[in-house]
């Protein structure tokens, strides 16, 4: 079989807790590198999303999968 050489999660300030919590040790053991995607939390991490105009936007992002947005906007750090 081929060499794994590297992995692709999702990873961000608000969704970590995956690959910190033991695939980082994984990856370090076996020298996979980690190519992270949606690293500003799908872009509400760049505050884009934050506005109420926006989010009652009929935008198919933010309204085609609901809850979708709501585990980054609503996060428990905030709180």
């Amino acid at each position: 079989y081929p060499k794994i050489v590297s992995i692709q999660n999702s990873y961000s300030l608000v969704v970590r807790k995956d690959y910190e919590a033991g695939l980082s040790e994984a990856c370090y053991h076996y020298n996979v590198g980690l190519l992270p995607y949606s690293p500003l939390a799908s872009g509400t991490l760049s505050g884009k999303y934050r506005s109420a105009e926006v989010r009652e936007s009929n935008q198919p992002r933010l309204t085609k999968f609901p809850g979708f947005m709501d585990r980054y906007l609503n996060s428990q750090n905030e709180q």
